[in-house]
């Protein structure tokens, strides 16, 4: 199988129900993979990322050997889409606590990056409640974060943060209960 033609058909098509499964073949998903690190193609890597989203939800003990890899991906990468959707990837694939501190770490980058647009900041919102729940000591710090940076913002990361505040208040609920 030809990688690149491959995800160029799913570029066209957008056809999940017919690529999922294709690439979620071992042999597939791990040239799919090689193809996210290695590739200049930005707009084929933005899909190719985009894909690893849905294949995570049947699929996330694929994505264990390389989270680590794909952590170093999320240090280097600049491409808002491909951050999204690998950030999201690596959260879903639910890592072990060992990537914790590297995740919250780089979450927390850019979270606070102001140049990022508002989807990735949701997004940063989303991956820290797993690591909260792994780490409650963590709970109190990053909901003033979170209330800190939402202080006069858009409307949709305002009612992100809305959403995901209560999350933390249940979790600390739970901890404290």
């Amino acid at each position: 199988m030809n990688i690149k033609e491959e995800i160029k058909n799913f570029q066209k098509s957008r056809d999940l129900q017919k690529y999922t499964p294709l690439f979620s073949q071992k042999k597939n998903f791990d040239d799919l993979i090689d193809f996210i690190l290695t590739s200049n193609e930005q707009k084929l890597v933005e899909y190719a990322t985009w894909l690893c989203t849905h294949i995570v939800k049947d699929s996330s003990f694929l994505f264990k050997p390389y989270i680590s890899t794909l952590i170093k991906k999320l240090h280097t990468e600049t491409n808002e889409s491909i951050l999204r959707n690998l950030l999201k990837t690596v959260v879903d694939s639910k890592p072990s606590h060992l990537h914790d501190e590297d995740l919250l770490n780089l979450t927390l980058n850019l979270f606070d990056n102001p140049n990022h647009k508002v989807a990735l900041h949701v997004y940063c919102i989303r991956s820290f409640i797993p690591i909260i729940k792994r780490n409650p000591e963590l709970l109190n710090e990053i909901f003033s974060l979170i209330e800190l940076k939402t202080i006069q913002t858009t409307p949709s990361l305002t009612a992100s943060s809305k959403f995901f505040k209560k999350k933390l208040q249940t979790l600390n609920s739970c901890n404290t209960g």
